[in-house]
């Protein structure tokens, strides 16, 4: 996961676009159902750099 999510800050900054990183507790953002597929709403419908927290969690920890 923490590859995929360097990997994600690497385009953001090489393109310079907005991302959008989704927060909240890992058993309802990587659940469908419990989140109400707003990962895949926020990226295939809506067309949005979208990446949950659980790949950057490596970033902020001491």
């Amino acid at each position: 996961l923490h590859a995929e999510g360097d990997k994600f800050l690497r385009r953001v900054e090489r393109e310079d676009i907005r991302a959008y990183v989704g927060i909240g507790r890992d058993y309802v953002l990587l659940d469908p159902e419990a989140s109400s597929n707003s990962g895949t709403m926020f990226s295939q419908v809506r067309g949005l750099d979208y990446i949950p927290q659980q790949f950057l969690e490596h970033k902020f920890q001491d």
